[in-house]
């Protein structure tokens, strides 16, 4: 899977994220990635188009952000525990972080997220 740079509010964040952009990348999502393994932090994941996502065989709670097309945070779910399921109406991708990420970052409701290719 190909990483990119996170971007939030036109800033980077220095968190590198992953694009899961086919059916299989989307079903395993995070799923038996330990939130200590990466080399650049912990992994995080954008999923599209997706507008819901589940924990199930998760390990570790996730922090979701739900975005429409032009990444627009339109609904923050923090520390969602494993063996749940969230949705949003309207979304169109979903971002998976390490539980407290997104207050780390600043994410919020009406953040802008998107994705900038790594040189």
């Amino acid at each position: 899977m190909i990483e990119h740079m996170l971007l939030v509010d036109g800033r980077a964040s220095g968190l590198r994220v992953g694009l899961a952009a086919t059916f299989l990348q989307r079903a395993r999502g995070l799923i038996g990635r330990s939130q200590r393994s990466s080399a650049a932090g912990s992994p995080s994941l954008c999923l599209r188009p997706c507008r819901a996502v589940h924990t199930l065989g998760m390990r570790e709670a996730i922090d979701l952000a739900f975005s429409d097309a032009e990444g627009r945070v339109l609904r923050l779910i923090q520390a969602l525990p494993p063996s749940r399921f969230r949705w949003c109406a309207g979304a169109q991708q979903v971002w998976e972080f390490p539980a407290g990420r997104c207050a780390e970052l600043g994410i919020a409701v009406h953040s802008h997220l998107e994705i900038e290719a790594m040189p």
